[in-house]
């Protein structure tokens, strides 16, 4: 009798392996095949493979695969370390994808919203980040950059980044390359229409976002109703500024760069957050 209890409980024991291997996720068996992991979580952020159909609670300090991809929904925040010493920040309302193959250079696509980047000089990895209407490839620097599928914005605070635009409705890389230095700004339009549409559509859900929130609004301390003022302030200088650029045309792109203000430019909340965790940072 004992025997069979025995046995019965080895079986059970090897059926639960067998279970346990069976039910795991594809890539989690192997974390040499990791991008990244992420180190810091703020609000709801969400995370999704090839291999799921709804998006899923992002955990700290889990594993980036290839082929991930990342969201992060209103007044909501992560941070992404990558191997190759490089760090990247996603800001609220923002979408992005990790798609290189493993021990390769991490390449994100940022479809909507904002990233924050920081890269160690020295750094092996050279990280890549595509958007819809350009491609950045960077080494040793900290720059942050806002697309959306017909808009980039470059802003580099440190070093220096190869900014290639992608050629109009080809979708692929044109044949010039520029140089954005510290303290440089570049702005890629595809369709300036098409932005300026987009642009009243963001400020409208904005609106419609803190008006929805009434009773969360009316019981808020003086601050915040100081913040809602200034950030609708910066949301319509910001369309005003975009409207009064002279671009240049660049494979059927319209193209800007220039110097920002970084006295002003460091006030912003998002930049202040990201350079306030940039001096906890050691370089490894």
């Amino acid at each position: 009798m004992k025997r069979s209890i025995f046995r019965i409980l080895i079986y059970i024991g090897l059926i639960s392996r067998i279970v346990a291997v069976s039910i795991s996720p594809i890539h989690a068996a192997n974390d040499d095949d990791t991008n990244g992991k992420v180190r810091f979580i703020l609000g709801d952020v969400q995370t999704k493979n090839n291999t799921m159909l709804d998006w899923d609670k992002t955990i700290i300090n889990s594993s980036i695969f290839p082929n991930d991809s990342l969201k992060t929904n209103y007044k909501s925040r992560c941070e992404v370390v990558f191997p190759g010493t490089e760090i990247m920040r996603i800001g609220e309302n923002s979408k992005i994808q990790i798609q290189k193959l493993p021990r390769q250079v991490p390449e994100v696509t940022l479809t909507l919203g904002s990233i924050w980047i920081k890269a160690f000089m020295g750094s092996n990895n050279h990280l890549k980040v595509r958007t819809p209407t350009a491609t950045c490839a960077i080494r040793g620097t900290v720059y942050r950059l806002t697309a959306d599928k017909s808009y980039t914005n470059f802003r580099v605070l440190e070093g220096t980044i190869s900014v290639t635009p992608m050629g109009g409705q080809r979708q692929s890389p044109s044949d010039t390359t520029i140089m954005v230095n510290e303290g440089e700004e570049l702005i890629i339009i595809r369709d300036f229409e098409q932005y300026r549409q987009l642009q009243e559509k963001k400020y409208r859900q904005y609106i419609e976002v803190e008006t929805s929130r009434i009773d969360e609004y009316i019981q808020a301390q003086q601050d915040r109703d100081e913040e809602f003022a200034e950030r609708q302030r910066k949301l319509i200088e910001e369309f005003a500024r975009m409207q009064s650029i002279d671009f240049d045309s660049v494979d059927s792109l319209q193209v800007n760069k220039s110097t920002f203000d970084r006295t002003a430019d460091s006030q912003i909340d998002w930049v202040r957050w990201n350079l306030d965790r940039d001096k906890k940072v050691k370089q490894p």
